[in-house]
């Protein structure tokens, strides 16, 4: 029968064995990852870190508890819930590790805190505001049209697209209007979509400030690339 507690030398025991089954700490060659042994450690290293002594905490172990599970689920959940989870909380175990003295990797710190903080203005970026709005107008040539002709992203339904290997076009139909949107050196395309019912609920459109690329996403089009351009609005 498992503890109800552990002290935090025995959680730092099971996080290190998690390491030699997830990430191959020693460099072996001939290592083999183990998922179902490595993840047993670790979510028990998660579970008595998370309900340890607060009065003793051993916040760096923590971090890492925290930094490794959000790296070995990244691509498996929603990144919302991982930064939500586990990238948020292990820069702020990192944080109280370097305020109580406890000497801390800065690389390792830095590297878990550039992916949060992406994910933290990818979230600020992704929120329906009227500042990110006129930001969008802005990134989008011709974007003005859009306030011009009372044209909305929301509840508008893609009826026409096409790409070659370097440009793309989407037509979106909003009331009476019908929009022509040119994407310009594309750099990847992502479609998931019901042809039948092709609405957009969700859209954001803003420029990455890792790789300076426009992120746009229209319902089940996501597009990444340099340019883009409301080429007219017109009556359907």
């Amino acid at each position: 029968m498992l503890p109800d507690k552990m002290n935090w030398d025995k959680i730092r025991c099971l996080y290190e064995k998690a390491k030699v089954y997830l990430q191959n700490p020693e460099k072996n060659k001939n290592w083999k990852e183990k998922p179902k042994d490595g993840w047993f450690y670790l979510w028990n290293a998660y579970y008595y870190a998370s309900v340890a002594d607060g009065e003793n905490m051993d916040h760096r172990t923590y971090a890492r508890i925290l930094a490794m599970i959000a790296h070995e689920l990244h691509f498996k959940i929603d990144d919302n819930d991982r930064y939500r989870k586990f990238l948020s909380p292990a820069v702020r175990e990192y944080e109280k590790a370097i305020a109580c003295g406890q000497e801390v990797n800065r690389k390792e710190y830095l590297d878990i805190k550039e992916e949060c903080d992406f994910l933290d203005f990818q979230a600020l970026h992704e929120e329906d505001t009227e500042e990110n709005w006129k930001e969008i107008v802005s990134l989008i040539e011709n974007g003005e049209l859009m306030d011009e002709k009372s044209f909305q992203f929301h509840d508008s339904e893609a009826v026409y697209f096409q790409h070659t290997k370097t440009e793309a076009i989407l037509k979106l139909a909003y009331d009476d209007f019908l929009a022509v949107f040119a994407f310009q050196d594309v750099c990847s395309i992502e479609i998931n979509i019901d042809p039948l019912v092709d609405w957009v609920l969700d859209f954001h459109c803003y420029r990455d400030r890792r790789t300076g690329n426009l992120d746009f996403e229209a319902g089940g089009y996501h597009i990444i690339c340099k340019g883009i351009v409301l080429q007219r609005i017109e009556e359907k």
